[in-house]
């Protein structure tokens, strides 16, 4: 099994937000350690299983796994709730191409947008892992469809 990396840029950070609490203007904004840095992704051929892998700054955290709909799961951190990896099962290796694409680039941001809980961190953090699924699904899906 190979994995294969891309780059994230962090060009695009959420904009700090003003909150006012008890009449004190506080300043919120979205941690480095909550922006992907990069991903990873590989296929297991014996499982059926496409795994994108969110990397960040940062100590690694223990895994909790959240169904995002069908086919695909996440995992996110215990404590965090940061999105860590995106799970698709793929009926086989020669699956369609449009159809995997389909499944990374607009299931599962859309997938996303349903689970988003908590905090305004935790949505940006959900909210750039769903863009960079879109913009780099069609590379990512065609390691399953070679």
């Amino acid at each position: 099994m190979t994995t294969y990396r891309i780059a994230l840029h962090r060009d695009e950070k959420p904009k700090p937000r003003k909150r006012r609490i008890n009449g004190v203007e506080f300043v919120v904004a979205t941690p480095p350690s909550y922006l992907p840095d990069g991903l990873a992704y590989e296929y297991d051929e014996e499982d059926g299983i496409l795994r994108i892998l969110f990397q960040y700054l940062g100590n690694a955290e223990k895994a909790v796994r959240q169904e995002g709909g069908e086919k695909v799961s996440f995992l996110v951190g215990e404590n965090s709730q940061k999105l860590l990896a995106v799970e698709i099962q793929v009926d086989h290796k020669g699956e369609e191409l449009s159809s995997v694409r389909i499944v990374v680039t607009d299931q599962v941001p859309k997938a996303l947008q349903r689970v988003r809980a908590g905090s305004q961190v935790v949505k940006d953090n959900y909210g750039i892992a769903g863009k960079a699924l879109r913009e780099h699904g069609a590379e990512i899906a065609s390691t399953v469809c070679q």
